[in-house]
C-alpha cells in the first residue's frame, strides 16, 4: 500500500480530529502553553509555539501515525507574545475547567496551580492559581498550609533523581505485567515510593517528582491494583505541594493574592485555620483580607473547642475569638466593620442583626458584665 503524501496526512488528520475533539478540550495543550508562556525561572516569555487544542492534538497525539511519510507539521516556530501575562491568565482559567476527577487532570492542575501561584509576576494569575488549589485541596483534605522549616534541608537533585530512577525501575514490572506483577515486584513498587514520601522537600522538587510520579500512574492506569502505590504517591506529593503553596501565598505582598489563600487555607484544613488568622487580625493591614477572613468566619462559623497547644478552656477560647472580631468594629474602613458586625450575627448567638456598632459594643459591655470579668482579660495565656 501507498504510504499517505503529506497533504493527503494532513487532511486524514484533520478529519479525525475534528471526530475526536468535537466539544472537547485537551488538558495537556493547557501545560503545554504554560510551559511556553513561562522560561525556567517563571518570568514570561515574549515568544513561544503557542498551540490550541485541536492543533495541540494534531502535533503531539497522532502525528505519530504518520510519522514514516516526512510530514514536518509536527513541529512549530515560536511567535510573538503580544501580552503573555494575558495568555498566561486565560490558560489557567481554562485548565481549571477541567474535571480533577480525572487524576491525570489533578496532577497537572496542582503542578502548575502550585507554581505559578507563588511564582508568577502577575497578581491575577497568582491569585487566580491559589483559588484553583482550592478544589484540590479540599478533595485531598490536603490539611494546614506548611512551609518548610528554616532548619529542614530539602532533598538535593541528586537524592531526588536518584530516587526517582529507584522508581521508575521498580515500576517497571509493574507497569508491564499489571496486576500479575509478582508480591515481590509490588513489595519494590511500594518500597520505592516509600523512599520519595520520606524525602524532605521544598516546593520545586515536590512538583518535579509529583510530574513523574502522576505520569507513572497514568501509565499503570486507574484498574490496576498493582500501581495503587504511585497513585497514593501522587496524592501525597499533591498535598505537599497544596500545602507549601498556600503557606508562601498567605505572605504573597498582593492583598489579593493573601485573601484569595485564607480561603483556601479554610478549604484545605477546616476552621481550626481561622484561630490562626483570627489572632492576627492586628498585624493584617489589609482590608480585603480581613473582609475575607469575616466572611469565612460567617459561612463557616469559628473553629470549636480549644486550639492545638493553648492553655484555655473552651470558654476562654470562644472570648478571644470573639474580641478578635470586635476589635475590627474599630477600624476606619466601613467594608470591614460591616462585615465584622454580619460575622458576629452569626456566630455570637447574641440574636443581633444590627450594622450599628454601638449595639454590639452594648452588647459586649453587658456579657462582659454578666460574667464579671472583661472576656479578653479572662483569656489566661498560651503555653510557650
Amino acid at each position: 500500500m501507498r504510504p499517505y503524501s503529506t497533504p493527503t496526512a494532513v487532511c486524514l488528520l484533520a478529519t479525525l480530529a475534528a471526530g475526536s475533539l468535537a466539544g472537547c478540550h485537551v488538558v495537556e495543550s493547557k501545560a503545554w502553553n504554560l510551559n511556553e508562556l513561562h522560561d525556567e525561572t517563571t518570568r514570561h516569555r515574549y515568544t513561544g509555539a503557542l498551540e490550541g487544542d485541536t492543533e495541540f492534538f494534531f502535533r503531539h497525539k497522532i502525528v505519530g501515525v504518520f510519522a514514516a511519510t516526512g510530514a514536518t507539521f509536527a513541529k512549530k516556530d515560536p511567535s510573538a507574545i503580544t501580552d503573555p501575562a494575558e495568555v498566561c491568565l486565560e490558560n489557567l482559567v481554562e485548565l481549571e475547567e477541567f474535571n480533577e476527577a480525572n487524576a491525570s487532570v489533578a496532577a497537572i492542575q496542582v503542578e502548575w496551580f502550585s507554581r505559578l501561584a507563588v511564582l508568577d509576576s502577575w497578581m491575577l494569575s497568582r491569585e487566580r492559581s491559589v483559588l484553583g488549589l482550592g478544589r484540590a485541596a479540599k478533595r485531598l483534605s490536603a490539611g494546614l498550609p506548611t512551609a518548610l522549616p528554616k532548619d529542614a534541608v530539602p532533598a538535593g537533585a541528586q537524592a531526588a533523581s536518584e530516587a526517582l530512577a529507584g522508581l521508575v525501575r521498580a515500576a517497571g514490572p509493574v507497569l508491564k505485567r499489571g496486576d500479575r506483577a509478582s508480591a515481590s515486584e509490588r513489595l519494590d513498587l511500594d518500597s520505592a515510593c516509600g523512599v520519595i514520601a520520606d524525602l524532605v522537600l521544598d516546593l520545586e522538587g515536590a512538583r518535579r517528582l509529583l510530574r513523574a510520579a502522576a505520569e507513572l500512574a497514568a501509565a499503570a492506569g486507574d484498574r490496576n491494583d498493582a500501581g495503587q502505590p504511585l497513585r497514593r504517591l501522587s496524592e501525597d506529593l499533591q498535598r505537599r505541594c497544596i500545602r507549601q503553596a498556600i503557606a508562601r501565598a498567605l505572605l504573597d505582598q498582593s492583598p489579593r493574592v493573601r485573601a484569595a489563600a485564607v480561603e483556601v487555607a479554610v478549604a484545605s484544613a477546616g476552621t481550626k485555620v481561622l484561630d490562626e488568622f483570627l489572632l492576627q487580625l492586628d498585624r493584617e493591614p489589609s482590608p480585603e483580607v480581613l473582609l475575607r477572613i469575616a466572611d469565612l468566619v460567617r459561612e463557616h462559623g469559628l473553629p470549636q473547642g480549644v486550639p492545638e497547644g493553648a492553655n484555655l478552656t473552651a470558654e476562654q477560647a470562644l472570648d478571644k475569638r470573639l474580641n478578635a472580631l470586635m476589635d475590627l468594629l474599630v477600624r476606619p474602613e466601613t467594608s470591614v466593620r460591616v462585615g465584622a458586625m454580619r460575622a458576629l450575627a452569626v456566630v455570637s448567638g447574641a440574636g443581633i442583626h444590627s450594622l450599628r456598632e454601638e449595639d454590639w459594643q452594648a452588647w459586649w459591655i453587658a456579657r462582659r458584665d454578666q460574667r464579671g470579668a472583661k472576656p479578653a482579660d479572662a483569656v489566661s495565656p498560651e503555653k510557650p
